[in-house]
């Protein structure tokens, strides 16, 4: 099993602001930070990542190419920034099931939000 962790800001500093979200601006940084000899773990190829995105909407493409560039099998995400109102086919991944967890609150405005993408490649997540 592989596991990657990171946060959306570490793994794509070239995204500075909710303007510049040109996927030609896409880069993995610290690399090294995600082989054998650091925090992944393999077992049998299964992929899990965890991203804190702040705000999914604006970054839904470079998550999109960060699943398929890694293989990932299951992808956690924080920080989502999602609404009710906001409908799961607007946030899918092809080929992934999600669950999610929007952020209610009469105080805050933004924030907040969990999803969880499972690859139906995989039975237990069909």
């Amino acid at each position: 099993m592989s596991l990657l962790t990171g946060c959306f800001t570490c793994l794509f500093p070239s995204v500075n602001s909710l303007n510049d979200l040109s996927s030609s601006n896409l880069t993995l940084q610290h690399p090294e930070d995600f082989n054998d000899q650091s925090e992944i773990r393999l077992l049998q190829g299964f992929r899990i990542a965890h991203l804190n995105v702040n705000r999914l909407l604006n970054k839904l493409d470079y998550v999109k190419e960060f699943v398929n560039k890694h293989s990932i099998d299951i992808l956690t995400l924080s920080q989502t920034w999602l609404t009710p109102d906001i409908m799961d086919d607007e946030v899918t991944l092809q080929g992934f099931s999600l669950a999610r967890k929007d952020r209610v609150s009469l105080v805050k405005s933004c924030g907040g939000g969990v999803m969880i993408f499972c690859s139906r490649r995989h039975t237990f997540c069909g």
